[in-house]
C-alpha cells in the first residue's frame, strides 16, 4: 500500500529533520509517498529486488559487495533476512529506499557463503562490546540490533532536498522495534554527504571501523535508537556545518569517536545547526 503524510505529519517530519519548506510542501501535497517493501516483496520479491538494484548508488564500487539480484532476493526473503524498509516515491516514481534487517536474522544455518562473509567482516561482537560501553547498556547483543544495509536517493537533481534523511527517519520510525538499535556503517571516504544526511535524520556517528559488512573500506558506526537519551555536550566539531569546509567533517569525527575511552559520539545539532560531541545512553 502506498502512504502518503497529512499536513500536520509533514510538519513534524519538518521539525523532526529539518526538512527544507520545497519537500514539506511536497509531502503535505502528496508528491511524496512511502512504500513499504516488506509488503511490495509478499506480492512479488523478484520484482521488488529489481526496484531496488534500479535505486542502487554503490553500482560499478569495486569496494562494495552482494550487490545481486540474488542477494537482494535473500535480504528481504521472508526465508532469508526479512529485510524492510521503505520505498520513496515522486509523483509515482521510484526516486530512494531504505532497508533494515534484525542482525539475529545472520545465524541462520543456511546463511548463504556472501552474507557469511558479511557477518565475518562486521564482527557483531566487536560492535556489540563497544556499544554497550558507548551507551551504557551492559548485555547488548545482537538479539537488539538492526543492521541498517542501505539508503539512497538516485537521481542527482534530487539529492540535497532531505529526501534522503526522510526516507532513513520514517523508515527507522516505522521499522525499528522500541527496543532494538539500527547500525549503519557510513562510508565517509566516498559518500561523505550521508554523514550529514543521516546525523540530521537523528542518528548519531560512533567509532570508526574497517572493513565494513558491505566490503573492504572504513566506516563511522551510525547509531539510531528510540530509546536513546542524548545529550549534546555544547561543544562544537569545528568548521563542520560549514559547506565550505565539509571535506573536515570525517576528520573531525575522528577526532572524537577515537579519543580514549572511546565513549563520546558526534550528533546534529538541529537548534543551533551543527554538529556537536553527545553523551548517550540507552534507557
Amino acid at each position: 500500500m502506498i502512504a502518503t503524510l497529512s499536513k500536520k505529519d509533514a510538519l513534524a517530519y519538518a521539525q523532526k529533520i529539518d526538512l527544507p519548506e520545497s519537500t514539506v510542501s511536497l509531502l503535505a501535497n502528496g508528491g511524496l509517498a512511502f512504500e513499504r517493501i516488506g509488503e511490495c516483496a509478499k506480492g512479488n520479491l523478484s520484482m521488488t529486488a529489481k526496484r531496488i538494484l534500479a535505486l542502487d548508488c554503490y553500482k560499478d564500487d569495486f569496494n562494495v559487495q552482494l550487490e545481486t539480484p540474488e542477494c537482494i532476493d535473500y535480504l528481504i526473503s521472508k526465508d532469508g533476512l526479512v529485510g524492510d524498509g521503505f520505498f520513496l516515491m515522486h509523483n509515482g516514481a521510484d526516486i530512494g529506499y531504505c532497508l533494515v534487517y534484525p542482525v539475529k536474522n545472520e545465524r541462520r544455518k543456511d546463511l548463504p557463503a556472501d552474507y557469511s562473509e558479511v557477518r565475518r567482516r562486521a564482527n557483531w561482537g566487536d560492535i556489540s562490546r563497544y556499544l554497550s560501553s558507548a551507551l551504557d547498556a551492559e548485555g547488548l547483543g545482537e538479539n537488539n540490533l538492526y543492521h541498517h544495509y542501505d539508503y539512497a536517493i538516485k537521481p542527482l537533481h534530487m539529492r540535497g532536498c532531505g529526501f534522503g534523511r526522510l526516507v532513513l527517519r520514517y523508515t527507522l520510525d516505522l521499522c525499528l522495534p522500541k527496543n532494538c538499535l539500527s547500525v549503519g556503517f557510513v562510508d565517509y571516504e566516498r559518500h561523505s554527504a550521508s554523514l550529514t544526511s543521516a546525523s540530521k535524520a537523528g542518528c548519531l556517528m560512533g567509532q570508526n571501523v574497517f572493513p565494513s559488512p558491505d566490503g573492504f573500506h572504513p566506516s563511522f558506526l551510525e547509531l539510531y535508537s528510540k530509546k536513546m537519551d542524548i545529550t549534546f555536550l555544547g561543544e562544537e566539531i569545528a568548521y563542520a556545518h560549514k559547506k565550505d569546509s565539509f571535506d573536515l567533517l570525517p576528520k573531525a569525527i575522528h577526532a572524537v569517536v577515537d579519543a580514549e575511552p572511546k565513549k563520546k559520539l558526534v550528533g546534529f545539532n538541529h537548534a543551533l545547526k551543527r554538529f556537536e560531541i553527545v553523551k548517550a545512553s540507552l534507557r
